[in-house]
């Protein structure tokens, strides 16, 4: 039961940012920050986030990072962050 709330929280996410890139930044900007800290919180939940990982991913956020999340599976992977352009 859990395994399948945490895939239904991450399809979630996905809709949410295709729709987050839909619209005009204003609208979109914190649609996309909420869906990708959701699906992070996904990967946390599914236990795939290590310290050293977790470290990494709390760095972007120091540095300015709006929002990261770790993708990927497998024997490695990436974390994507999203940063405000000026």
């Amino acid at each position: 039961v859990l395994a399948q709330q945490i895939d239904e929280q991450m399809t979630a996410s996905v809709y949410q940012i295709k729709e987050a890139l839909k619209v005009d930044k204003s609208q979109g900007l914190p649609l996309l920050i909420s869906a990708i800290e959701q699906a992070s919180r996904c990967f946390e939940q599914w236990g795939l986030i290590t310290s050293g990982l977790q470290r990494y991913l709390e760095n972007l956020h120091r540095l300015g990072a709006l929002a990261a999340k770790p993708t990927g599976a497998g024997i490695g992977g990436y974390a994507i962050s999203l940063w405000e352009h000026s």
